[in-house]
């Protein structure tokens, strides 16, 4: 039975040692400083962080006054007369000195150790450094500041494209004449009313249509009018701008317009990235052009009839004169020289 009890002590004994090792494992390697004082506030305990941290040895420190560790005097006492009243100190923030004379801001967090007659006997003191984290929030504060400029100038800056968009958007709508935005594929891109209006298209069922297949594909006798012979894409393989006067658009009904248009490449870093073209219904105009040609050539044709007819009638007037002259001569050789009597008389 003695034999049991002794086993049963050691064993109590190893685990008991085990256990201290754990929490002096736990003290030593801990990744804030400790500290343990007397009732007096003299160092008893000083973990290798603490050490670290404040410059101290703990043999250094061994029995002497943690309160000379504290810059602010007055704000020690009201920590003390906090920890006395409350029996803890969590998170109280002090300026702490170093061994080499800097001060510096510390966090620390007091808890009293009592006996079992509830009288205080020890404290244990956590500080943690909080230079690091003051420097990172005051870096963090300078990031936001930076952050909060950029995205001030980026907002302006959105403003200002959304304000240039929505006047583009204006003239686009406004121009009289077709544009349209082309990718260098020949894709439309953009298209405003005026040059919808013109093929019949609402803008919306014209973007992301190839206008070649859309609106050139064709001659005016309804033959195959192939890529490669357009200006449009000849302006975008070779980047030169291209016009023609009288060129051939078809329209959504099937039928087609006469227009003159003019194709501009689009450069990015000097590359081609597309094209604008501009374009006029002209229709109308070749129709009175044709028309005034037609009126001209009828006018060329009537002068030409009234040029001959007014030869004619010259050269029969002076057939008419001409024989009048002869008759009045022979007229006069017909009735002779007059009488002395009667040129008396």
């Amino acid at each position: 039975m003695k034999e049991d009890s002794i086993s049963h002590l050691k064993k109590t004994e190893e685990e008991l040692k085990k256990a201290n090792a754990y929490l002096e494992n736990i003290f030593e390697n801990s990744p804030d400083a400790i500290g343990i004082v007397d009732k007096y506030g003299r160092f008893i305990r000083w973990n290798k962080m603490a050490a670290e941290l404040y410059g101290y040895t703990f043999q250094e420190l061994l029995g002497k006054s943690s309160f000379d560790l504290y810059a602010d005097r007055a704000e020690l006492e009201r920590m003390r007369l906090h920890l006395r009243r409350e029996g803890c100190v969590k998170k109280w923030e002090m300026q702490m000195k170093r061994k080499n004379g800097c001060v510096m801001p510390f966090e620390i967090s007091i808890s009293l150790l009592r006996d079992n007659d509830n009288k205080t006997v020890a404290s244990v003191c956590v500080a943690r450094n909080l230079s690091e984290i003051r420097k990172l929030l005051a870096e963090l504060q300078v990031s936001n500041e930076q952050l909060s400029r950029e995205v001030q100038v980026r907002n302006r800056a959105e403003a200002e494209v959304r304000r240039l968009s929505r006047q583009n958007q204006l003239i686009l709508n406004a121009a009289g004449e077709g544009i349209v935005g082309l990718d260098l594929l020949g894709r439309i891109t953009l298209i405003n009313p005026s040059g919808a209006e013109v093929i019949g298209y609402e803008t919306e069922e014209l973007l992301g249509a190839d206008f070649h297949e859309l609106v050139r594909h064709s001659r005016p006798d309804g033959t195959p009018y192939p890529l490669h012979e357009c200006p449009i894409h000849e302006s975008l393989i070779s980047g030169v701008a291209r016009r023609e006067r009288d060129g051939i658009f078809w329209k959504k009904d099937g039928t087609n317009c006469r227009v003159t248009f003019s194709s501009t490449p689009l450069r990015e870093k000097e590359q081609v990235v597309g094209a604008v073209i501009t374009f006029r219904d002209v229709t109308q105009h070749k129709r009175a052009e044709e028309l005034l040609a037609k009126y001209r050539d009828h006018l060329k044709h009537l002068l030409e009839d009234c040029r001959e007819e007014l030869a004619a009638t010259k050269e029969r007037l002076a057939v008419e004169i001409e024989a009048r002259k002869r008759a009045e001569k022979a007229l006069a050789e017909k009735s002779g020289p007059a009488s002395p009597d009667t040129e008396q008389a």
